[in-house]
């Protein structure tokens, strides 16, 4: 009877499955949308400003210039964007051809892909583990509040999820044709277009393919002779892909080289703190040895606090747990063993390069995947014999799981000063028509008000040398953010919070022709005193 009774409740859950994951993946982010609204963070603003640009047909261009890539000879509102890496910026610009430049598309375009990843990752969960399972994945991944957060901020990172999904079960192919090495080795060759991480994990990704495939074949072929086919075939795949965005970097002087590998080592060291690399003028010297093994220890501190409850403090145990229990099948152990091998490769870009906060949120989709599928393992075997205490450990780890996310939202919505777009677009409309803004939010000054922007330098002594050669008319504007860089005082640099306020010591700030607008922003136009 019982067994009748579980074949019921296993064609139940067969038939709902997809409406549920459905239903989940569409209402959870429509109710956070609709409470929380859109903010676009500063990154994704200078993307959106980059694709729009594009879309234009001004060309792989953007009004927003960095100290460290100044070059005082280009025009301020065309500076190439090399930087950015293009497979983002390209897809926000299909979207913003069909639906048009503003802030609820470049969010859309960030759900878009959220969506697309999380049904992705229900799909491969089913194939390895079962309905249930998936259930879970579904809706632990829709609930959750980073990955959320990071939509409505615009947050490229999905399509990079996306991509890693597919190249990941991809690599799982048992066999197969060479079409299917060509593929992965294509869906590798976007990621790499999408962010300099994938160099990485397109490495790690290749050598595990080839690995599987060799010994796939058995030893009477010989691993050598399965091996560099399948090599030569990801090779290929990766190569098509970016063959193309070379040639345009070395038509355009750049050398063929990827402008958006810059030394990323170089940052969050005490030579340049955090990321001010890029706010540095002309920046020089490479840090020591000591300083990258002070890096290093410290970016894996901040990994290790921050995988702790990488898919929520009560999931992540599971996950943990799935990396190091046997699934029982070889499939399983194969993807444990990748997803733990891609999981260490984010770490280690994580604590080598510049810390992307994406990173991170790669990693958050694979734990609740695997996470999920251990649940439902234990979950199982304590029904067999406390029905009751099962269903109360489900009930518990789905409420547990969905607090974050409700409190995430925010329902209560206070505004003290007009919105910082509204102020931006006005004050576009009225400074000089040549005029280049030096500012903490550089993004929302180039999306908002149609102005060139300069990202606010390292130190205010950096003003009279950006400028230089210049008859344009500089101002700097400055937000409450810029009170919080730089995080570090030296000597010799100028802490920016105290220009905000209006204090310090200065000599360059008795040039500065003040003038307040409203919501509490500085506005000043930069008279830089004769040498």
């Amino acid at each position: 009877m019982t067994g009748r009774r579980n074949e019921d409740m296993r064609k139940i859950l067969r038939k709902a499955a997809i409406p549920a994951i459905l239903a989940v993946s569409i209402g959870l982010p429509a109710v956070f949308l609709r409470i929380n609204g859109i903010r676009l963070s500063e990154p994704a603003m200078e993307q959106a400003e980059t694709a729009r640009n594009l879309g234009w047909g001004r060309g792989y261009v953007t009004a927003v210039t960095r100290p460290a890539v100044f070059a005082p000879a280009r025009d301020f509102s065309r500076q190439p964007a090399y930087h950015q890496p293009p497979l983002t910026t390209l897809l926000l610009t299909l979207f913003f051809r069909v639906v048009g430049p503003f802030d609820r598309a470049a969010a859309g375009a960030s759900f878009a892909f959220f969506w697309l990843a999380g049904l992705a990752l229900a799909a491969g969960v089913k194939k390895y583990f079962g309905i249930l399972p998936a259930l879970f994945c579904g809706l632990f991944y829709f609930s959750n509040a980073q990955l959320l957060q990071a939509t409505v901020a615009g947050s490229g990172v999905f399509a990079e999820s996306l991509l890693l999904i597919a190249a990941v079960f991809l690599a799982l192919r048992p066999g197969g044709r060479p079409i299917a090495d060509l593929a992965l080795g294509a869906v590798l060759g976007l990621g790499t277009l999408a962010a300099p991480t994938w160099w990485w994990l397109a490495g790690g990704l290749a050598f595990f393919r080839v690995v599987v495939k060799a010994d796939a074949g058995g030893r009477a072929s010989g691993w050598r002779g399965k091996a560099w086919p399948t090599a030569a075939w990801i090779a290929g795949g990766i190569l098509i892909v970016n063959i193309p965005w070379w040639i345009f970097l070395a038509a355009s002087g750049r050398g063929g080289a990827p402008g958006y590998l810059y030394p990323d080592y170089k940052m969050f060291t005490s030579l340049f703190p955090d990321s001010s690399w890029w706010r540095v003028l002309n920046p020089a010297g490479a840090p020591t040895l000591r300083q990258l093994a002070l890096k290093w220890r410290d970016g894996s501190l901040a990994a290790y606090h921050n995988l702790l409850a990488v898919s929520g403090t009560f999931l992540a145990p599971f996950f943990w747990l799935a990396l190091v229990i046997r699934f029982g099948t070889k499939s399983r152990a194969r993807l444990r063993l990748l997803v733990a091998a891609v999981c260490l490769l984010l770490v280690l870009e994580y604590v080598i390069g510049a810390r992307r906060p994406e990173n991170l949120l790669l990693i958050i989709p694979w734990a609740v995947a695997l996470g999920s599928a251990v649940f439902e393992r234990y979950r199982r075997e304590l029904a067999s014999f406390r029905p009751t205490l099962a269903l109360f450990a489900t009930g518990a780890l789905i409420l547990l799981n969905l607090y974050p996310f409700v409190g995430a939202l925010r329902f209560t919505r206070i505004e003290t000063s007009p919105p910082l777009s509204r102020q931006l677009a006005i004050l576009g409309r009225e400074l000089p028509a040549d005029a280049v803004i030096v500012s903490d939010q550089p993004g929302k000054v180039a999306w908002y008000g149609l102005r060139p922007a300069v990202w606010l330098p390292d130190r205010l002594e950096q003003l009279p040398g950006m400028a230089a050669n210049h008859e344009r008319p500089f101002y700097l504007f400055l937000t409450p953010g810029s009170r919080e860089y730089p995080h570090h005082r030296r000597a010799g640099r100028t802490a920016w919070a105290d220009v905000y306020h209006g204090s310090g010591e200065s000599p360059y700030w008795e040039t500065l022709g003040v003038e307040w607008i409203p919501g509490d922003r500085l506005l000043a136009e930069i008279a830089f005193p004769t040498p």
